[in-house]
């Protein structure tokens, strides 16, 4: 899937150094809302299309465009993106996605906006919007070189009525030297105990915008884990369609309903599935889903001391 946005990433996918350096920089700590990403694209003052994280044209969005000219005099010169996310308080995170997806205005749809750069059509690839770039004579560089704090401070420089549809979104800067993965994980499990949040995301204040997966750790989703004890019913047996090697899924019982569970086990333990029948085993999962099952279930090991 190809990405044209700069893509939150979870702490995991940075490398060691790199997560053992987050406490030594300021971050800004945000909601992760639990709805769509879309990014908005203005031509001196025009808008021009909403598009969703993958580039598909999204038509359900349209009064947030009018009202995202009003609220930024800045759109009104060279070419601005403003990222967010579409959301509906109160409302689960199916029903959002599918009414985002709708190809008329859906008045209810809320934005959050949280980032805004320069942009370019790339015409090599039928006219895909090439985020963070920008022409030479704004900066001296073809690349938006303000920093996301710089980026985040052109959207709050002014708020929008709180009847709008365009709501602000708040942030907690965590300055280095703070606790800033502990608070982090702290507030990501406050958000998600509220509702309509699935985490939190902790920005870095100086980092750069970038088309694609943050690997340089710019932006971090931070998610709060459960676990549960499920007990396999059975197992079901698959080969990879490339590699050959053996795969599967784990059938596990929760609240009362089958679930299959197909990360988180080694190739070895692939190899032998039948050896988990029976057992109690603890799954990891990013929260539940609105049909009350895990979200993204993982396993996690062999409960030895469960009979």
């Amino acid at each position: 899937m190809t990405y044209i946005v700069h893509k939150a990433v979870e702490l995991t996918a940075l490398n060691k150094k790199l997560q053992a350096d987050i406490e030594n920089h300021t971050y800004l700590l945000s909601p992760k809302y639990d709805g769509c990403h879309v990014i908005f694209l203005f031509d001196s003052g025009k808008f021009l299309a909403a598009r969703s994280r993958t580039n598909e044209t999204v038509h359900s969005m349209d009064h947030i465009a009018v009202e995202l000219l009003t609220l930024y005099p800045f759109l009104q010169n060279d070419k601005h993106a403003v990222m967010g996310e579409a959301w509906i308080s109160g409302v689960g995170f199916s029903e959002i996605s599918g009414t985002f997806r709708r190809q008329s205005p859906q008045p209810q749809l809320c934005f959050v906006p949280f980032d805004t750069t320069w942009w370019r059509y790339d015409t090599c690839e039928d006219g895909r919007p090439v985020l963070g770039q920008c022409p030479d004579e704004l900066t001296g560089s073809s690349l938006d070189l303000r920093t996301y704090d710089e980026r985040l401070g052109a959207l709050h420089r002014k708020y929008a009525d709180p009847a709008s549809g365009v709501l602000q979104l708040g942030t907690t800067t965590l300055e280095q030297g703070d606790a800033i993965m502990v608070t982090a994980i702290w507030l990501a499990r406050a958000y998600k105990e509220r509702g309509g949040y699935d985490g939190c995301v902790l920005a870095r204040a100086d980092g750069l915008y970038q088309v694609g997966a943050g690997k340089g750790g710019e932006f971090i989703k931070i998610k709060p884990l459960i676990s549960h004890t499920c007990v396999c019913l059975d197992v079901e047996h698959a080969k990879g369609g490339k590699t050959g090697k053996n795969t599967g899924a784990l059938v596990v019982q929760f609240n009362g309903k089958e679930q299959r569970v197909s990360t988180g086990l080694t190739q070895a333990e692939m190899d032998n599935l039948d050896q988990f029948v029976g057992k109690h085993i603890e799954v990891e999962a990013m929260g539940l889903t609105v049909n009350g099952l895990l979200r993204e279930p993982r396993y996690k090991g062999i409960r030895a001391d469960v009979l």
